[in-house]
């Protein structure tokens, strides 16, 4: 996708934060269930049964997978076309990369 952003302060000291999410398109268990078919080994069966515990407490729930900030004045005019580290929500080194 492509964006275009007026910028009001300084190209300096300003930094654009991107915030990468897995979007979980369940409605509800039922829709969670009906997934059970396409688990594979006992890691997915634990996730899968966290997942729909969570999803029958609290409702659908997004994962947040993780952050980059990049400050605009390392984005040439023409854009960049590299892979940029993830960090989590404190600012740490995720084993994540976004392109």
């Amino acid at each position: 996708e492509e964006f275009t952003f007026e910028i009001e302060h300084d190209l300096q000291l300003t930094c654009l934060q991107i915030d990468v999410w897995d979007s979980n398109t369940e409605r509800g268990v039922g829709d969670a269930l009906r997934t059970i078919s396409k688990i594979h080994g006992f890691v997915g069966f634990k996730k899968f049964f966290r997942q729909v515990a969570q999803t029958a407490v609290r409702g659908p729930k997004d994962d947040f997978i993780g952050r980059l900030y990049v400050p605009l004045k390392e984005i040439p005019s023409d854009g960049f076309d590299d892979w940029r580290h993830l960090m989590n929500k404190h600012q740490k080194l995720k084993p994540g990369q976004i392109f």
